[in-house]
Protein backbone atom coordinates (compact mmCIF):
# COMPACT_ATOMS: atom_id res chain seq x y z
CA UNK A 1 0.00 0.00 0.00
CA UNK A 2 0.90 3.75 -1.05
CA UNK A 3 1.67 6.19 1.35
CA UNK A 4 1.16 9.74 1.33
CA UNK A 5 2.51 12.74 3.22
CA UNK A 6 1.02 16.00 3.19
CA UNK A 7 3.28 18.47 4.22
CA UNK A 8 1.03 20.68 6.73
CA UNK A 9 1.51 25.08 6.46
CA UNK A 10 4.83 26.73 7.12
CA UNK A 11 4.64 29.82 9.19
CA UNK A 12 2.96 32.77 7.16
CA UNK A 13 4.40 36.49 7.68
CA UNK A 14 3.66 39.81 7.11
CA UNK A 15 6.47 41.06 4.96
CA UNK A 16 6.12 41.03 1.02
CA UNK A 17 9.78 40.69 0.43
CA UNK A 18 12.56 38.94 2.84
CA UNK A 19 14.96 42.19 2.45
CA UNK A 20 12.51 44.22 3.99
CA UNK A 21 14.33 41.67 7.62
CA UNK A 22 17.50 42.57 8.84
CA UNK A 23 18.96 38.99 8.81
CA UNK A 24 21.38 40.25 11.48
CA UNK A 25 18.11 41.15 13.80
CA UNK A 26 15.74 38.13 14.67
CA UNK A 27 13.08 40.34 16.12
CA UNK A 28 12.85 42.61 13.05
CA UNK A 29 9.90 40.17 11.30
CA UNK A 30 9.77 38.07 13.72
CA UNK A 31 5.51 37.05 14.69
CA UNK A 32 3.97 35.46 17.52
CA UNK A 33 3.62 32.16 17.92
CA UNK A 34 0.53 31.95 19.36
CA UNK A 35 -1.35 34.21 16.63
CA UNK A 36 0.41 31.96 13.89
CA UNK A 37 -0.76 28.86 15.33
CA UNK A 38 -4.28 29.94 15.89
CA UNK A 39 -4.72 30.12 12.08
CA UNK A 40 -2.31 26.88 10.70
CA UNK A 41 -4.61 25.11 13.89
CA UNK A 42 -8.04 24.80 11.55
CA UNK A 43 -5.75 23.59 8.93
CA UNK A 44 -4.00 21.14 10.86
CA UNK A 45 -7.28 20.00 12.32
CA UNK A 46 -8.44 19.13 8.74
CA UNK A 47 -5.21 17.21 7.80
CA UNK A 48 -5.32 15.34 10.65
CA UNK A 49 -9.00 14.30 10.05
CA UNK A 50 -7.87 12.79 6.58
CA UNK A 51 -5.01 10.72 8.69
CA UNK A 52 -7.80 9.71 10.83
CA UNK A 53 -10.47 8.80 7.78
CA UNK A 54 -7.42 7.46 5.61
CA UNK A 55 -4.73 4.64 7.48
CA UNK A 56 -2.57 5.67 4.42
CA UNK A 57 -2.41 9.56 5.15
CA UNK A 58 0.20 11.09 6.99
CA UNK A 59 1.08 15.07 8.27
CA UNK A 60 4.10 16.34 8.76
CA UNK A 61 4.05 19.26 10.99
CA UNK A 62 5.80 21.56 9.31
CA UNK A 63 5.13 24.34 11.62
CA UNK A 64 6.10 22.52 14.41
CA UNK A 65 9.77 21.99 13.19
CA UNK A 66 10.19 25.71 11.70
CA UNK A 67 8.56 27.60 14.76
CA UNK A 68 9.49 25.01 17.85
CA UNK A 69 7.31 25.71 20.71
CA UNK A 70 9.59 26.59 23.64
CA UNK A 71 10.21 30.12 21.96
CA UNK A 72 6.93 32.42 21.64
CA UNK A 73 8.16 33.90 18.19
CA UNK A 74 8.29 32.92 14.66
CA UNK A 75 11.27 34.34 13.16
CA UNK A 76 12.23 33.78 9.19
CA UNK A 77 15.99 33.75 9.94
CA UNK A 78 17.92 31.38 11.68
CA UNK A 79 21.51 31.56 13.34
CA UNK A 80 21.71 34.86 10.97
CA UNK A 81 20.58 33.06 7.75
CA UNK A 82 17.40 33.95 6.22
CA UNK A 83 14.85 30.02 5.84
CA UNK A 84 12.19 31.66 3.41
CA UNK A 85 12.44 33.10 -0.07
CA UNK A 86 9.33 35.50 0.70
CA UNK A 87 6.27 35.16 3.48
CA UNK A 88 5.18 31.86 3.33
CA UNK A 89 7.94 29.72 0.86
CA UNK A 90 10.83 28.27 2.78
CA UNK A 91 14.23 28.80 0.96
CA UNK A 92 16.76 25.91 0.01
CA UNK A 93 18.29 26.20 3.65
CA UNK A 94 15.02 26.12 5.51
CA UNK A 95 13.81 23.18 3.42
CA UNK A 96 17.66 21.50 5.12
CA UNK A 97 16.40 22.37 8.00
CA UNK A 98 13.58 20.51 7.79
CA UNK A 99 15.33 17.31 6.58
CA UNK A 100 16.47 15.47 10.11
CA UNK A 101 12.81 15.80 11.75
CA UNK A 102 11.49 14.26 8.13
CA UNK A 103 13.32 11.69 7.92
CA UNK A 104 12.39 10.84 11.75
CA UNK A 105 9.07 11.25 11.20
CA UNK A 106 9.15 8.42 8.54
CA UNK A 107 10.43 6.41 10.80
CA UNK A 108 8.22 7.48 13.48
CA UNK A 109 5.17 6.62 11.12
CA UNK A 110 6.59 3.38 10.43
CA UNK A 111 7.08 4.71 6.17
CA UNK A 112 10.90 4.36 6.03
CA UNK A 113 12.07 1.23 7.18
CA UNK A 114 15.88 1.19 8.32
CA UNK A 115 17.53 -1.58 6.42
CA UNK A 116 20.77 -3.31 7.64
Amino acid sequence: ELALVVFGPTPMFSFEDIRACNVDDPKSCSVSRAALEAEIAQIMEKLRRLTREHENVFVFDTFSNVCPNFDDKCYPNRNGTFIYRDKDHLNSFGSKLLAPPFVDFLRVSGILIREN
